[in-house]
């Protein structure tokens, strides 16, 4: 019924859904709790109004049993279940939708549209978008970050190159070198537990099979208590058979494999030509006891001219491996301006520089909070913490919203 109810109000006309911004939350809410009484005991039928009332009645009477039918749901339904298995436990097969519950409800503002604010104890994510499955994984890490700070590492590398084979017209990596490398994966693993890091993010095809066990086990072993809750622990081109794909894995804060996602559009060197991998039909979601997160990789985020369907997802954050320059960087940027408009997503991009550069930087970092201009973005450390006060939402266009 909810998912029914929450499609009815994003299928409206625009003018509709935009009449919500004119409802007062006081009123909402008022208007919900007059039903909250009929809804839980079963009756979910809603007075619709007449056919001549405006735009802002309907919405009303839409939202107002919306926010029951949530309401009854998150005291019964979600007490009832408890803590899922798997998300199966949130799939409408009627609907194609999962309805996953908020850990902590959303706290809405007036003059915002139903887009921002229509559902407080849920959010409602497709099992299918632009084509591609949408595979929901559960896990109980919980954010390390003090003091109300959430804070997210971005890993590069110094000198970073690689070797390729030819496969047809395009490549794949063999290996990669860089500077010192065992030592600085390591103390950036020490400094990530330093940090209490909810997050770390290693750049996309950075890091060798060897090197991602690397990682794994200096978590296995670390002995403090500040472990990171996810780790991505960049991508590689993994081979089976005639096959290859561009695999990105994420580990946790103990260096177990929690999931792993895989690109779906190859992008194309200058002189080496497209990637040789087979794309992925498939997105990842990864629900944490604090925030819900998605995960691409590099093109799949970037390239505007394939519209990515990452910003239709309603997730807390995007995180994305990447290698490429600054016009890469550029779509990274524009996408993440488009998740954060649709539901205040935010994207922590960690892009390693291509080799051959020539500028001093090693990479540039698309940083979890609005406002970053392009020079801001250089990160000429393999090494750096970025900072936000919430894992919540926020909103572009100098307001900031956090839960």
């Amino acid at each position: 019924m909810l998912i029914e109810l929450h499609q009815l109000a994003m299928q409206a006309p625009a003018v509709v859904r935009d009449a919500f911004k004119r409802l007062r939350e006081s009123d909402i809410k008022a208007e919900a709790a007059k039903r909250e009484t009929r809804v839980a005991n079963g009756n979910c039928a809603w007075d619709c109004p007449l056919d001549d009332a405006d735009e802002a009645t309907w919405m009303m009477a839409l939202g107002a049993q919306i926010r029951a039918v949530e309401t009854w749901m998150n005291i019964s339904v979600a007490h009832a279940l408890g803590e899922p298995a798997s998300a199966d436990a949130w799939y409408c097969a009627a609907t194609d939708h999962y309805a996953v519950p908020r850990r902590r409800p959303f706290r809405p503002k007036d003059h915002h549209p139903y887009e921002r604010r229509g559902l407080l104890y849920h959010r409602i994510i497709p099992a299918e978008v632009s084509g591609y499955q949408v595979r929901i994984t559960l896990d109980n890490a919980r954010d390390p970050s003090r003091d109300g700070i959430t804070r997210m590492g971005a890993a590069l590398l110094q000198d970073f190159r690689f070797t390729h084979t030819r496969h047809g017209d395009g490549f794949l990596i063999d290996s990669v070198e860089a500077t010192d490398m065992a030592a600085t994966i390591g103390a950036q693993v020490e400094r990530a537990c330093g940090a209490a890091c909810y997050c770390v993010v290693w750049p996309e095809l950075a890091l060798s099979p060897a090197a991602r066990d690397h990682i794994a086990t200096l978590l296995r072993h670390h002995d403090g208590r500040n472990r990171p809750a996810v780790v991505v622990a960049g991508s590689w081109h993994q081979r089976d058979g005639s096959v290859a794909r561009n695999v990105g894995t994420v580990l946790d804060g103990y260096g177990r494999s929690v999931l792993t996602f895989a690109k779906a559009l190859p992008f194309t060197h200058d002189s080496l030509g497209p990637e040789a991998i087979q794309g992925s039909h498939a997105i990842e979601v990864l629900v944490t006891r604090d925030s819900v997160i998605a995960f691409a990789i590099c093109r799949d985020y970037c390239d505007n001219q394939v519209l990515s369907p990452f910003p239709d997802l309603d997730v807390d954050l995007i995180l994305v491996p990447s290698l490429g320059n600054a016009a890469t960087m550029d779509g990274h940027r524009v996408t993440a301006k488009r998740a954060a408009l649709n539901h205040g997503t935010r994207t922590f991009v960690v892009q390693q520089d291509l080799p051959a550069g020539t500028d001093p930087r090693l990479g540039l970092v698309l940083p979890p909070q609005a406002g970053a201009d392009q020079k801001a973005l250089a990160q000429s450390d393999v090494w750096k913490v970025y900072e936000v006060t919430s894992l919540g939402p926020y909103y572009v266009g100098g307001r900031t919203e956090t839960l």
